[in-house]
């Protein structure tokens, strides 16, 4: 077996201690863990193992009397809260057995008991088995604790997933004055890289040593030594927590295989997660539909179509949402697969072939059509299994992809997103014009730069537009095509010696002008102007639109705020701006 697979596995094997305690038994489990399990074959598999209920991990809920065995999955450090759920539960049941799972260790309840020393055995866990035994009514009734790093979901065969840390950001400014509110003076840090471990939040600290322990156990189970690099202060102290880990140093002599693992603070590259790339399918579905409640990893298909019911308000809810999480066995997991390794393209084509496979095998009355693929054809095509009961349940894998491909190929955001990605491009152009890929210069471009943007727009058109640079007195000119879904009306406060003439032409056609210069100021540290620019004249405007206009759904960290008189307005007359609010 490969390294590779054996990371592939890794979170299947963890999830198999709690499949071995699950026969005869009500499972309780909070939202993290549920994730989890919901990329790792989903509730089917409780229930394959021999589980009689799968409930809330919530104080309202208990069993009946013919359940006396109780199963409790938690992400969370068992005391506070944690332990008066349970305590809850068990006190409005008749359990006669309880098992609990938790995926913090041992190691960090100690820290949480301001335990510093390593102790014989594992006292923390015995202690709340005599708990729950005294709660069950009978000291003679089985308990048991014990540690399971179940936090982690297989998105693909390469990408593994931690929603149980998806909270974890970073340390920023802020962050780092109620630090040194809580020091002395003379110890207060001057910088976020200076801050160590010890001086964090206890609760930040147990995250970060969960983190740690979970990855630990990852390379213990692989037989891997792993060789870290961090990008980041907040990396650096995972990445030195996980070096100093306890198990980790005997584990680093034995450990056949190698790996290296890079940490990188999300602060490092927001560009990565607020982006607009436009070159990926499932980037757009994962940006464009709602959530699964209590999950930040995976998305709510609307399954109506494959019902007689209307779409309206009062039959919402009425049907459960589909997913993308696929079982590794599943027809559809193929499909899963290209959709995240394929640009959109080439996605869209293969969820077609894919939903013209299964109704071909079903003998469904399907109309082939070649060229481009929409989402009525799609919408289309998974209809024919409306009526076939048989036909749903064998191929509902793919059809779940096939209506979230058509859902978000539909969805209102999805031009804007287009937009987003056509502003995003003109400004990475200017930027390159001005520093030629370098960097930006905090001065302006200077005369070895193109000083002029021109583009042409037009309502729905495709826009080129034209750079110029000049390499050792060699000019060199850059093109691209991108489309753009609305420009600004000709504003009528301009004379009409000021409107280009090509703008009388109708159509909002416009010849937009802009200032490269004005993008230098990015970088510029004098006093910002008095009034912010007021037309999109610059990387300030666009940023601005960005987020007004199309605001992400995605569960990532907060974008940094920016305001608009930050930037410096051009001394040129104003243009008028591309896009209109």
């Amino acid at each position: 077996m490969s390294t590779t697979e054996q990371f592939t596995m890794f979170p299947g094997q963890m999830w198999e201690k709690v499949l071995a305690k699950v026969k005869r038994a009500v499972v309780f489990m909070d939202d993290k863990c549920a994730e989890s399990l919901h990329w790792n074959g989903g509730a089917i598999t409780l229930f394959e193992a021999g589980a009689l209920n799968v409930k809330q991990f919530s104080s309202f809920e208990s069993s009946g009397e013919n359940e006396p065995k109780a199963v409790f999955v938690v992400s969370t450090l068992l005391k506070g809260r944690t332990v008066d759920i349970i305590k809850d539960i068990i006190s409005l049941s008749h359990f006669q057995y309880c098992v609990v799972f938790t995926t913090v260790a041992h190691s960090v309840h100690l820290l949480a008991n301001n335990v510093s020393v390593e102790l014989e055995g594992k006292p923390v866990f015995e202690q709340l088995e005599e708990k729950l035994c005294e709660w069950m009514g009978n000291m003679n009734y089985t308990a048991e604790v014990m540690h399971a790093p179940v936090v982690f979901a297989p998105v693909s065969q390469q990408l593994l997933l931690a929603p149980a840390f998806a909270h974890l950001f970073p340390l920023l400014p802020p962050d780092l004055e109620l630090i040194n509110a809580k020091r002395p003076e003379k110890k207060r840090f001057g910088n976020i890289s200076d801050v160590d471990m010890s001086s964090l939040p206890t609760n930040l600290q147990i995250e970060i040593k969960s983190l740690a322990s979970a990855l630990n156990s990852l390379f213990e189970t692989t037989c891997t030594r792993e060789e870290s690099f961090a990008v980041g202060p907040m990396s650096r102290l995972i990445a030195a927590e996980l070096t100093n880990h306890s198990q980790a140093k005997n584990r680093r002599k034995t450990a056949p295989n190698k790996a290296s693992i890079i940490f990188v603070d999300r602060t490092m590259d927001l560009t990565g997660a607020v982006g607009h790339h436009g070159d990926n399918l499932v980037e757009k579905i994962l940006t464009v539909l709602d959530l699964l409640p209590g999950h930040a990893t995976d998305i709510q298909v609307d399954m109506m179509e494959l019902t007689s019911l209307h779409s309206n308000k009062l039959s919402q809810g009425t049907v459960a949402p589909g997913c993308l999480a696929q079982t590794p066995s599943s027809p559809a997991r193929e499909l899963w697969e290209a959709m995240l390794n394929s640009k959109q393209k080439a996605a869209m084509m293969e969820v077609r072939r894919h939903l013209v496979e299964a109704a071909s095998k079903e003998n469904l009355p399907i109309k082939m059509s070649i060229g481009r693929v929409t989402p009525e054809q799609l919408c289309s095509y998974v209809q024919l299994f409306r009526s076939n009961w048989e036909a749903l349940e064998s191929h509902c894998g793919v059809l779940q992809l096939g209506l979230a491909t058509a859902q978000t190929l539909r969805h209102p955001a999805v031009p804007r997103w287009d937009a987003c990605l056509g502003c995003q491009r003109l400004l990475l152009q200017c930027l390159e014009a001005l520093g030629g890929g370098s960097g930006v210069s905090p001065h302006g471009g200077g005369p070895e730069c193109g000083r002029m943007y021109t583009c042409q727009t037009a309502a729905g058109s495709k826009v080129t537009s034209t750079a110029v640079q000049r390499e050792g007195g060699r000019a060199r000119k850059r093109r691209t095509r991108m489309r753009l879904i609305a420009t600004e009306p000709t504003s009528p406060s301009r004379s009409p010696d000021t409107q280009h003439p090509l703008s009388q032409q109708g159509g909002g056609l416009e010849v937009v002008t802009m200032e490269c210069d004005c993008l230098s100021a990015m970088l510029d540290t004098g006093d910002p102007p008095e009034t912010p620019p007021l037309s999109l004249n610059g990387v300030s405007s666009a940023v601005t639109w960005f987020d007004h206009h199309y605001p992400r759904s995605l569960s990532l960290p907060p974008r940094p705020s920016i305001h608009p008189a930050a930037f410096r307005t051009p001394t040129t007359n104003p243009s008028p701006s591309i896009l209109s609010h």
